[in-house]
C-alpha cells in the first residue's frame, strides 16, 4: 500500500504460510553496518527470541541498535507466492513502470461514495484494495466461498488489503457485478484518468534517457527519500532536463536539415547551374537561425540557470563558473580552500567549452549577431552547401560538442554534489560502460562504502558522454 519499509524481516515459523498468504514485499538490501555488524545480528536474535521465547529476559533492543546507520541498498524485492514460496517482484510491476488500475466507485442509492476497491495483481493470484468506510471483509463474500478460504485482512488507519487471494482480473470483475446486483449498492469505475505522455522517441535504452532520467532520480532517493524533500532536488532539475530535451531537439535538427537540404541540391531538385552562375530555389537559412537560437537558449538556461540552482540547493555553489576570469579564479581559490580541489579542477576544464557557448549566446542575444547565410559552391557539376563557421567549426559539429559537454557536465556535477551526501556508509560507484545492461546503460550505482576506493570521484575529461 506504499506504507514504506515497516522494519527488519523474520521468517515465518514452519507452515504459517499454508493457508494464508500475507500482502507484503520483502526487499533485500545491503547495509553498511561495518563494525556494527555484530550489534545487527545480535537484534535479529532478540527479534526472534521476543516472538518464540516469550518470558525471556532480554535485553534492551533500542541500547543494541544504537549507532547502526540506517542507510541501506536495495537489491531486489520479493513477494509471497500462494504457495508459500517467497519469488522475484516481476519486472513490469517495478515502480519505474507500473502504472495501477483505476479504481471502482461504491455508492450507495444516493450516489454518496462509500468505498473505493481496487484490485492488484500479484504473483499467482490478487489482492483487493479498499479505502473508505466499508469493512473489506463483507465485501470479499462476493468472490465466493474457494477464494475466501484464503481470506483475511489486513487493516490500516488509511485502507484495508486483502490475503493474497486465489483470484484474477476476471474473478475481480464478477466480485463487482455481483455486489452491483445482489446489494443496494452501484458500482462505477472512477472517471478521473491519468494523462500519459510522450516525451521522446526513445526509452530507457538511450544512455541519455537512462542516465540523466532514471539514474539520477534513483541517487536522488536516497539523499532525499520522501516526497517533500524530494522537492529540493526536483525544483531546479526539471527546468534543466526540459531545457536539455529542447538543446538535444535543436542539436540534432540542424545537421538534419543540412543534410537533407544537401540531398536534393545534389539531385538537382532545388538548384540549377546556368553557366557560371548558380541559382538555389529553397532556403533553410531561417530555419538554421531558429534552430541555432534554440539550441544557445536552451543550453545556457540548462547551464547558467538550471545548474546554479540545482547545486546551491545541494550545497555546492558554482556561481563564480559564470563571473569573468579573475571573479572565477578567485572562486576557485575559495572552492579548494573549502575541501573540495576535485571540483575546482573539473570547473576549470569546464570553462573553455563553458565560455565558447556564453560568448556565442550573449553575440546571438545582445549583439545582433545571426548565423550566416549556407555557402554555394559548384563541383564537377554538382552544387554544394557548405556550413557556416562557428569558432572553426561547423555549426553541425560546434553544437554537438556542446551539447555532448553540457551533458556531461550536468551528470557528473549533479553527481558530485549527491555522494557528498550520501548516507553513511553508503557511496557512488562507476559502472564500466562494457557491464552496463543494455535495457537500462545506467552510469552509475550505489555502493557500500568499504573504503575510498570505493566512491567515485570527479575529473574533467574530454570522451564523448556515450564513452564515459
Amino acid at each position: 500500500m506504499g506504507e514504506g519499509v515497516s522494519g527488519d524481516f523474520l521468517p515465518p515459523a514452519e507452515g504459517a504460510l499454508a493457508a494464508y498468504t500475507p500482502p507484503i514485499y520483502v526487499i533485500l538490501v545491503a547495509r553498511p553496518t561495518a563494525r556494527f555488524t555484530f550489534n545487527k545480528m545480535c537484534s535479529f536474535l532478540l527479534g526472534h527470541l521476543v516472538f518464540f521465547s516469550p518470558g525471556t529476559k532480554l535485553d534492551d533492543w533500542n541500547r543494541i541498535s544504537d549507532g547502526t546507520p540506517d542507510g541501506a541498498i536495495v537489491i531486489r524485492g520479493y513477494q509471497y507466492n500462494l504457495s508459500g514460496r517467497l519469488m522475484p517482484v516481476p519486472a513490469e510491476f517495478y515502480n519505474d513502470r507500473y502504472l495501477p488500475p483505476r479504481p471502482f466507485l461504491i455508492e450507495d442509492e444516493r450516489g454518496e461514495l462509500l468505498s473505493t476497491l481496487q484490485f492488484l495483481p500479484w504473483q499467482d493470484g490478487g489482492v483487493v484494495l479498499l479505502q473508505g468506510k466499508l469493512p473489506l471483509n463483507a465485501l470479499l463474500i462476493f468472490l465466493g466461498q474457494e477464494a475466501l478460504k484464503r481470506g483475511d485482512v489486513v487493516d490500516r488507519s488509511e485502507a484495508q488489503i486483502s490475503y493474497v487471494l486465489p483470484i484474477g482480473q476476471t474473478d475481480f470483475a464478477k466480485m463487482l457485478e455481483r455486489i452491483h446486483r445482489q446489494s443496494n449498492m452501484a458500482v462505477r469505475q472512477d472517471p478521473s484518468s491519468v494523462v500519459v505522455q510522450k516525451l521522446m522517441d526513445e526509452g530507457s535504452r538511450a544512455p541519455f534517457t537512462a542516465r540523466l532520467y532514471i539514474g539520477l532520480s534513483r541517487l536522488r532517493d536516497v539523499v532525499f527519500p520522501d516526497r517533500a524533500s524530494r522537492e529540493i532536488f526536483d525544483g531546479p532539475y526539471v527546468p534543466i532536463l526540459e531545457a536539455l530535451v529542447s538543446a538535444r531537439n535543436a542539436s540534432r535538427a540542424i545537421p538534419q536539415l543540412m543534410a537533407a537540404h544537401s540531398s536534393k541540391l545534389g539531385s538537382g531538385d532545388v538548384g540549377r547551374l546556368r553557366g557560371h552562375n548558380i541559382y538555389v530555389e529553397e532556403t533553410i537559412d531561417e530555419e538554421l537561425r531558429r534552430e541555432f537560437g534554440i539550441f544557445v537558449n536552451s543550453a545556457v538556461r540548462a547551464l547558467k540557470g538550471g545548474m546554479q540552482a540545482l547545486t546551491k540547493a545541494l550545497g555546492k555553489d558554482i556561481g563564480f563558473l559564470f563571473k569573468k576570469h579573475a571573479a572565477f579564479e578567485d572562486g576557485l581559490e575559495k572552492v579548494e580552500e573549502g575541501g573540495d580541489r576535485e571540483l575546482g579542477e573539473y570547473l576549470r576544464g569546464v570553462r573553455n567549452w563553458f565560455e565558447r557557448l556564453i560568448n556565442c549566446r550573449n553575440a546571438v542575444e545582445h549583439e545582433g549577431w545571426i548565423l550566416p547565410k549556407v555557402k554555394y559552391s559548384e563541383a564537377a557539376g554538382v552544387i554544394h552547401g557548405d556550413e557556416r563557421q562557428i569558432s572553426d567549426q561547423g555549426v553541425s559539429h560546434f553544437v554537438a560538442l556542446i551539447f555532448d559537454r553540457l551533458i556531461c557536465f550536468v551528470e557528473e556535477v549533479t553527481v558530485h554534489c549527491l555522494v557528498a551526501q550520501m548516507p553513511s556508509g553508503i557511496t557512488v560507484t562507476e559502472v564500466p560502460v562494457s557491464e552496463r545492461e543494455a535495457d537500462m546503460p545506467l552510469r552509475f550505482q550505489l555502493a557500500l562504502k568499504d573504503d575510498d576506493s570505493a566512491t567515485w570521484r570527479i575529473v574533467y575529461h574530454e570522451s564523448p558522454f556515450e564513452e564515459t
